[in-house]
């Protein structure tokens, strides 16, 4: 059967068994982890401390407690207004689909996989509903063919008043077209087992990603047509129904910008097709969430295996406090002589007493303490005192290495200060800083590939209904243009900008104050001695220029230390001109109004000349006028003589004819 196989099934076949294989240990290891997560490890009666189950629960609220809202903003913050809309449309859109369940959800089983394997995968998908809508049927009238026949004309179909070609007729002759009615980008939670990749030592060489279905003949049929149906020889499993289930492998080849569709039971692949949406990344999904990673391989390795060590320790340790508790307990052995004035005192209540036989004997042998020997307890307490000791060790290592600080878990000791506290909180923090960070990315990701599928797909109808605002053509060309609008807006989660947000605006302040307190001091001081103005100027320039946040008012920064700059020399101008010469300025005054009298002069003349070459071109226009009309009117003339001329020849020409007929007869 192996020789009947495609040269294209055996590559992928090839590929898909090699992630398999390179990934097999971690699987079975994996197996055993989920096991013990869920049940505490194998259950005998000897007790068991389940600090897998405890870690994961603490790491999951401190890696996600809740999902980061979507920010979307212009890249720059500059006057795009453009980029403003379509950063407000893409921000409503993520937050309708963050609001979804199965988003968050999904989230959660893959925060879930990372903290327990070791690896969690989200896939996006984009979907949309259509339906059929009748449309009117305009009759139209007989035509008349070339030969004069009638001829029955063809209906034409209107939607919404405009002609238009139906998708389909029905049997009643009533048009249909189909249309849109929603669109929607789809989160999947990919199970564990079910993902692969090419052996790649980053993302960035991620070559080809594939996820696994598990599709029935009539599933496969739906999806991919009967002739990858027909691809299918071998048998498969079967489900609870009995129907035949087949492994399918979804693969998306990045080299050859293709989804290929595989099973191992079939001669080919099923289905080589175009991806059904581009994205910039190409996969449909972000890098998967690791808890740590290594720069030799992308296999994953779970937590658990960091500590195993430790914990197996641990429950050791657990199952032997647990046999020596039940040790702990009152017990021995009384002689046998004795038995007659020994009584059974387990059922006696308080204040509650029963007789014996020979009391005087009894006590004359020492009462209880001469005639009970009870188990020697002592010995196992102290075992005990030292086996929670080495409990207590061993849980401190199991926390220093996950980075679970006490503060972290709520274990806090009464007689520490709050700097200790707030210090072990800061450790706790900084060690789980790295864990929150992948999460922070991998929601920053998926926002950013759901927003890429919507403004490359979204129709403005359906941004309209979901976001309420209407787009337009402009929004549109940019939400289109994958270029420019990642040169032009950010997605971010609020989780990943805040820290920047509070440093920017920080800044922002800090800058303020600077410029506020330098002008506040600087313009009195110029007013007072205009010559260090443009001291003050380079200076308040120089300052300026050691904050980023400045660099937007750079350019207005100059525009008003130039204008410092001059302030005292428009003074100083203005002084000059009020010391001027009283005479002195009379005579500029009278040259002035004589210069002004020569350039109203001179501009009358040339206004005269232009009146003159006017009136000029006007009787040659009218002299051509008159001259064509002449030429019509001699023209009309001699046709109507010409006319005159050609109906009295015809006339004799009458005349003649007639006296022709007249002698004949």
């Amino acid at each position: 059967m192996e020789d009947n196989k495609s040269k294209l099934h055996k590559f992928w076949a090839g590929q898909i068994n090699s992630a398999k294989k390179r990934e097999d240990k971690w699987r079975r290891e994996s197996d055993k982890i989920v096991k013990r997560y869920r049940d505490g490890g194998p259950r005998n009666g000897k007790g068991e401390f389940n600090i897998l189950w405890a870690n994961t629960e603490i790491l999951k609220a401190a890696v996600l407690s809740s999902v980061s809202p979507p920010h979307v903003t212009r890249r720059y913050r500059d006057e795009d207004l453009v980029g403003k809309e379509v950063s407000e449309i893409l921000e409503r859109g993520l937050e309708f689909q963050r609001d979804e369940e199965t988003f968050v959800r999904n989230l959660r089983k893959c925060r879930d996989d990372m903290l327990l394997v070791g690896r969690g995968v989200i896939w996006f998908e984009y979907d949309a509903d259509y339906e059929m809508q009748d449309m009117d049927r305009l009759e139209m009238p007989p035509q008349v063919n070339e030969v004069g026949e009638l001829i029955e004309s063809e209906a034409v179909f209107l939607i919404n008043g405009m002609p238009s070609e139906p998708d389909s007729i029905n049997p009643d002759g009533i048009g249909q077209m189909e249309f849109q009615t929603a669109q929607r980008v789809t989160s999947k939670y990919i199970y564990w087992k079910d993902y692969l990749q090419s052996d790649s030592r980053s993302e960035e060489d991620v070559w080809w990603k594939a996820r696994r279905h598990g599709l029935s003949k009539d599933e496969i049929e739906s999806q991919l047509g009967s002739e990858a149906v027909q691809k299918i020889e071998l048998p498969q499993e079967t489900n609870d129904e009995g129907t035949e289930i087949f492994e399918v492998w979804e693969l998306w080849n990045k080299t050859k910008k293709q989804r290929v569709w595989f099973t191992d039971n079939a001669t080919d692949v099923l289905e080589v097709e175009d991806v059904p949406i581009k994205l910039t990344t190409f996969f449909p999904c972000p890098k998967p969430i690791f808890p740590f990673e290594t720069n030799s391989t992308m296999v994953p390795v779970p937590e658990y295996m960091i500590y195993q060590e430790q914990a197996v320790e641990l429950n050791r340790i657990v199952r032997r406090l647990t046999t020596l508790t039940e040790q702990l307990k009152v017990a021995g052995v009384y002689n046998g002589a004795d038995k007659d004035a020994l009584v059974d005192l387990s059922s006696l209540q308080d204040g509650q007493y029963k007789a014996i036989k020979n009391a005087a004997a009894f006590g004359e042998k020492g009462g209880f303490a001469g005639s009970l020997f009870s188990m020697p307890i002592g010995e196992v307490a102290g075992v005990i005192a030292q086996l929670e000791a080495r409990k207590s060790i061993i849980k401190g290592e199991i926390y220093e290495i996950t980075g679970i600080s006490d503060l972290v878990r709520g274990d806090t000791q009464a007689n520490e200060t709050a700097t200790a506290q707030r210090l072990k909180g800061s450790y706790g923090s900084l060690r789980l800083r790295p864990r929150r960070e992948p999460m922070e990315e991998f929601i920053r990701e998926s926002y950013r590939i759901m927003a890429e599928i919507m403004a490359d797909e979204f129709s403005p109808e359906s941004f309209a209904r979901m976001t309420g605002i209407e787009p337009t053509p402009e929004v549109m060309e940019l939400m289109r243009n994958d270029k420019m609008r990642d040169f032009r807006v950010d997605v971010e989660t609020d989780s990943t900008v805040q820290p920047n947000e509070m440093i920017d605006q920080s800044k922002a302040v800090e800058y303020s104050q600077v410029i506020s307190n330098m002008l506040g001091q600087g313009i009195p001081a110029i007013q007072a001695f205009p010559q260090i103005a443009p001291f003050l100027a380079e200076s308040l320039k120089f300052i300026a220029r050691q904050f980023k946040t400045g660099r937007g008012l750079e350019i207005e920064l100059s525009k008003l230390t130039d204008a410092v700059e001059q302030s005292p020399q428009q003074q100083a101008q203005q002084q000059q001109a009020q010391n001027v010469d009283p005479e002195a300025q009379a005579k500029q005054m009278e040259a002035q109004m004589k210069q002004a009298e020569m350039q109203i002069k001179a501009q009358d003349m040339a206004t005269k000349a232009q009146t003159a070459q006017m009136n000029n071109q006007t009787k040659l226009q009218v002299a051509q006028i008159n001259a064509q009309v002449k030429m019509a009117d001699t023209q009309v003339r001699a046709n109507s003589e010409a006319e005159r001329n050609q109906t009295t020849i015809r006339k004799n020409e009458l005349d003649v004819l007639a006296g022709q007929r007249g002698f004949s007869q």
